[in-house]
């Protein structure tokens, strides 16, 4: 449970990093930011089960960063064993987006009082 918290804490503090510091320059991101948190609600396979996405669709699973977290937390909480694909494709999306976010962050926040 914990390194998945961790991964999970990643990829969000990354994410909010992003947007964040988007959304400070471009005040119109937060309506972009809703319709794209809707869709990937469905993208995602939360009210479904991975199982049921067609093989050749399969890799939108991979290049989701959420599903490999949330296919992980569904197996850990129904008893069956993780999925080391996902759980090392979820580590790396978490890693990678966190660092995004902290470049993204560090690089902009100079300019964060000419704005607010």
């Amino acid at each position: 449970i914990p390194i998945l918290l961790l991964f999970q804490l990643l990829l969000t503090f990354g994410l909010a990093l992003i947007v964040a510091t988007y959304n400070l320059f471009f005040r119109d991101l937060e309506r972009f930011v809703a319709i794209v948190m809707m869709l990937w609600f469905y993208v995602t396979p939360i009210i479904y089960k991975e199982d049921m996405i067609p093989r050749a669709l399969w890799w939108i699973n991979v290049v989701n960063p959420v599903a490999g977290l949330v296919i992980n937390w569904r197996h850990l909480f129904m008893g069956e064993p993780l999925s080391i694909i996902f759980f090392w494709v979820s580590f790396i999306w978490s890693v990678l987006i966190f660092i995004v976010g902290y470049w993204t962050y560090n690089r902009l926040n100079w300019k964060f009082p000419e704005y607010v």
